[in-house]
């Protein structure tokens, strides 16, 4: 009986710790989904990508770094997170996850790589989607 005891409440005890560290580590109780990288997406990444569609549009070329976009083409800079190489739009998020998107293919295809997640989201291309669209 007292054996019993003493594994139910390492077992709880051993949740109860894998349940903090996640927290501790990310901010909620399970690993990071592709799921998790959807806001960032909707909120930081698409409106990057469509002022890069604009600089494009009107100078026929892709800016050489993303501060080329700042007051004309995109006010608000989401950080030093957000490169510019080789046609590619890339972003670091949380968890040390990099987010990417082929500027030259354009197909809404958003690939997530790092530690925990290896993936990608499918969206409309972002010239596709209005203000306020969501990821799917």
């Amino acid at each position: 009986m007292a054996t019993t005891a003493i594994c139910t409440a390492a077992f709880i005890g051993g949740l109860s710790l894998q349940a903090a560290f996640l927290q501790f580590m990310y901010g909620q109780y399970h690993s990071p989904s592709l799921s998790d990288f959807k806001p960032v997406i909707d909120t930081q990444c698409v409106p990057t990508v469509r002022a890069i569609e604009k600089f494009y549009k009107e100078n026929g070329r892709l800016p050489e770094s993303i501060h080329e976009l700042r007051a004309k083409y995109l006010p608000v800079l989401f950080g030093y997170r957000q490169d510019i190489e080789d046609g590619e739009f890339d972003q670091w998020s949380y968890w040390g996850h990099l987010i990417y998107y082929d500027l030259k293919k354009n197909d809404g295809v958003w690939h997530i790589n790092g530690p925990n997640v290896d993936g990608i989201i499918q969206t409309d291309p972002p010239s596709e989607q209005q203000a306020g669209d969501t990821a799917k």
